[in-house]
């Protein structure tokens, strides 16, 4: 929905800025879940504009790799776990989202630079390589199966997945992000440190702190 002047403002976007508590009442069509104690602006970004920050390849990896960190705590904490299965089946949606996540980024670490496709390595340092124990290429075959596809293999393979490793999986991928910023070519790193504050003025704000003090200066 476009801004008209004199409209209020109730569009998510990307950056979140305080909003009224009458906002989240009588929105003509509009259910009152929708529309948080926090908003989005949709003009500028500091000096950064919408349109500026969607063609930043920084902004995109610390998007996804932020959906990975929030799935998986909220799926390996027992009290979110416990909360989520309140609400099933918004616990296995949470659950696909974090696998869905993890395959990602283990492709963004672990695959060779693509022209279709952002890699680690086109952000760190020469040499720097990304090695794997836990989220295995067997773990991604299984994973490639059972989430991106209707995959026949779900009928004939061995392994199960139980939810037992996932504590396993967050941790590494998080190791991963850790040895990449404190591996960023210089060009990189204030990028990496605004998109990732960015990221964290909004509703990924439980995240922690993503990493961002591995950014040397």
């Amino acid at each position: 929905m476009p801004i008209q002047a004199g409209h209020p403002v109730w569009t998510r976007i990307e950056l979140v800025a305080m909003a009224p508590r009458s906002l989240n009442r009588g929105l003509r069509g509009v259910p009152s879940f929708i529309i948080p104690g926090r908003i989005s602006r949709t003009v500028t970004i500091g000096a950064v504009t919408q349109e500026e920050r969607r063609r930043r390849p920084e902004h995109h990896v610390v998007h996804d790799y932020a959906n990975l960190v929030s799935s998986g705590l909220l799926i390996t904490d027992p009290k979110s776990n416990d909360a989520l299965l309140k609400i099933a089946p918004v616990n296995s949606h949470v659950w696909h989202a974090f696998y869905m996540n993890c395959r990602k980024m283990y492709e963004f670490f672990h695959y060779k630079k693509s022209r279709d496709y952002l890699r680690a390595q086109q952000f760190v340092n020469h040499g720097v390589t990304f090695t794997f124990k836990h989220w295995t290429d067997d773990v991604q075959k299984f994973m490639n199966t059972h989430m991106l596809h209707v995959g026949g293999g779900r009928i004939t393979n061995k392994k199960v997945s139980t939810g037992a490793d996932d504590k396993f999986y967050l941790a590494e991928f998080q190791g991963m992000w850790e040895r990449m910023l404190k591996n960023l070519q210089n060009k990189h790193k204030e990028i990496f440190r605004e998109e990732i504050e960015h990221r964290l003025d909004s509703e990924f704000r439980h995240c922690g702190t993503l990493g961002k003090e591995f950014i040397s200066k």
